[in-house]
């Protein structure tokens, strides 16, 4: 992804786990490059995780949302969602995208 913001390749919407690998990068490293990569702030992240206590951490990155694990089929379904309100502001092709 970092190459790819780096070529210029732009995104509207981008789900980050917290928890994404074992590796030297977690999602809030991850949110950081982002960030630093869209200086316009232009892309939405929606942060999930089971850390709650870590929360305020992450506003840092200012996300879009923050969802809690386990998501359950009422989270996804439930109008006014990240979701429902991502499917509203990019289905036109991002006409609608902050």
């Amino acid at each position: 992804m970092r190459a790819a913001m780096e070529a210029g390749e732009r995104y509207h919407l981008i789900f980050l786990d917290i928890e994404f690998g074992r590796g030297e990068m977690d999602g809030m490293e991850a949110g950081r490059i982002v960030r630093k990569a869209c200086r316009d702030n232009a892309a939405s992240i929606v942060f999930i995780s089971w850390q709650e206590r870590r929360m305020r951490e992450f506003f840092e990155v200012r996300p879009m949302d923050f969802l809690t694990k386990p998501l359950t089929r009422r989270d996804i379904a439930h109008e006014g969602n990240v979701f429902s309100v991502a499917v509203m502001l990019y289905a036109d092709g991002g006409e609608g995208a902050p």
